[in-house]
């Protein structure tokens, strides 16, 4: 029931980001909490610590190199503008699901085809608009 509860709420966070670019707080809690459940239950409550504590640990480790890459190119204002807030949240929801090797190939999946997104509609519209991360991740999640 908690995994059915967390696919509704990535198809509607899918939905909502690729329509108005935002998330649901609400949405994204729901679906944190479901995995967060479903997880304990499948895995055992102390695998799925585990997979949350490396995970985030590595979430936290290429939020610091992202800092210093901006740092480093001298546009430390564009930072606030590369990676919002939800996109934050929904990966630290996700956590749970994935050892961390499995995390890692999610991440770089979910990464690829989100610049397959934008250069498709770089291309096709042309100009430069933003990547819905929550969205495509949403989609490689519902894959796994």
């Amino acid at each position: 029931m908690a995994l059915f509860i967390a696919l509704i709420s990535v198809i509607m966070m899918i939905i909502s980001d690729l329509r108005l670019r935002k998330v649901s707080l609400y949405a994204l809690l729901t679906f944190g909490c479901s995995i967060l459940i479903h997880s304990c239950f499948e895995s055992g409550f102390r695998i799925c610590i585990n997979n949350v504590i490396g995970n985030i640990l590595l979430l936290i480790l290429m939020g610091l190199i992202g800092i210093l890459w901006f740092y480093a190119i001298g546009s430390p204002h564009k930072l606030k503008k590369a990676m919002g807030c939800g996109d934050i949240i929904f990966f630290a929801a996700t956590t749970p699901l994935f050892q961390l090797y499995e995390y890692i190939i999610f991440m770089i999946a979910s990464f690829s085809i989100s610049l397959l997104w934008w250069l498709i509609m770089f291309f096709t519209i042309k100009k430069r608009t933003t990547i819905p991360l929550v969205a495509t991740s949403g989609i490689c999640c519902i894959a796994y």
